[in-house]
């Protein structure tokens, strides 16, 4: 599984978003599915940090290419499950 998400959304942003997945993850015993974040603006010291804990996980800064979205989409797939 792998998630793409944009950081600012309606309702909760990106890193809101993706600890109430990891959340309900461990809550059901899921495999928490890698997440590919993109953003047009600064990423959150937070956020980088969310990203750093896990290859899974990667940022892209808008305007993406759909090339750039296509390899980081690969990346993560071919990442060993944690």
């Amino acid at each position: 599984g792998l998630i793409v998400m944009d950081v600012s959304m309606p309702v909760m942003n990106g890193e809101q978003a993706f600890q109430e997945i990891k959340a309900v993850c461990e809550k059901s015993g899921y495999r928490l599915p890698a997440v590919v974040f993109c953003t047009g603006f600064v990423v959150s010291d937070s956020l980088q940090a969310v990203i750093n804990e896990d290859p899974s996980r990667s940022c892209l800064q808008k305007p993406l290419s759909i090339n750039d979205l296509l390899e980081a989409v690969r990346k993560r797939l071919s990442e060993p499950a944690p």
